[in-house]
């Protein structure tokens, strides 16, 4: 056996769509690859208007035949129509089906045109030599840090924002059910859980507001509890923007992505922030509580959490 060779292979965007939805098993071509048992790996670069390399598989059985034949064995997940499939190897005597195994489909498609020098993508396919595999694989390692560290502070975020929501859910609680019983529990879980966020924090400052809580108090932490609701409503719901020139990934809201406006960075120094503005707002939401119920005589309160 000879060295081992990878391919890339150059794919419709239509047709990449049916093999990521498992429609498309086969990728059927007028000529093949020689010695298709020495390709390792096969790459596949989603055409114009993608332009990328989204993901790899490997070779499993090579079929070869008439394009009657390929259609009768390979028809169920050809991921194509059968009209445009004989259109395809019209005049064609001969065909080949190659089956898809072993699918990997990149977490962020790889844009070889700012990784790789002169790249040209290929009419059908062509063989990746060691440099430009290394150039390719150091690309995809990289991205793959960028994306993993952007879902770990995304992550984070969203953690103290859900610490932040049981704050208020159980401050609301035993608002309304003073000791911490099976009922303040049912309160919490039945119904103040349902809320959504901006209907927590307005009952939490109108409660503030009835019990006579100075305003510079709640004014601070009404700021710091938007703030952090509306980062994490971005994250939640914003499109990810990646890029590649820079290997950086950032928040965009979803009207703005042809802009390229409202852009979110989800840097360290912004988790570092949420974490400040979330452990102030715990703090001063839990003197809000001692506040209002340490004037009571008749009962002995303990903070709530």
């Amino acid at each position: 056996m000879g060295t081992l060779m990878n391919v890339l292979l150059s794919i419709k965007p239509t047709y990449v769509e049916e093999i990521i939805n498992g429609n498309k098993k086969y990728e059927f071509r007028k000529a093949i690859f020689k010695n298709p048992h020495e390709i390792k790996k096969v790459f596949i670069y989603s055409s114009r208007p993608v332009k990328k390399i989204i993901g790899a598989f490997t070779i499993g059985k090579i079929v070869k035949g008439t394009p009657k034949d390929l259609w009768n064995q390979c028809g169920d997940f050809a991921g194509i129509g059968k009209e445009d499939f004989f259109s395809y190897f019209k005049n064609k005597h001969q065909g080949f089906a190659i089956t898809i195994e072993n699918l990997e489909i990149f977490s962020k498609p790889v844009d070889p045109y700012t990784s790789i020098t002169d790249f040209k993508a290929p009419q059908s396919f062509c063989y990746i030599d060691n440099d430009f595999l290394e150039l390719f694989t150091k690309n995809l390692a990289d991205t793959e840090e960028t994306n993993k560290n952007f879902n770990e502070k995304c992550g984070k975020i969203l953690r103290m924002t859900i610490h932040i929501e049981d704050y208020l859910d159980l401050f609301i609680s035993n608002y309304f059910c003073v000791s911490q019983d099976r009922k303040m529990f049912l309160l919490k879980d039945l119904i103040i859980t349902t809320l959504n966020f901006d209907r927590k924090k307005n009952i939490f400052l109108e409660i503030c507001k009835e019990e006579g809580i100075e305003k510079n108090i709640t004014n601070d932490i009404n700021e710091k509890l938007s703030f952090i609701q509306s980062v994490r409503n971005r994250i939640a719901h914003d499109d990810t923007y990646f890029y590649p020139d820079k290997n950086e990934i950032t928040l965009l809201k979803r009207k703005s992505i042809t802009y390229k406006r409202d852009e979110l960075r989800i840097t360290d120094d912004l988790v570092k922030e949420i974490d400040e503005k979330s452990l102030s707002c715990r703090s001063k939401i839990n003197d809000v509580y001692l506040k209002i119920f340490n004037n009571s005589k008749e009962q002995n309160l303990n903070v709530f959490w």
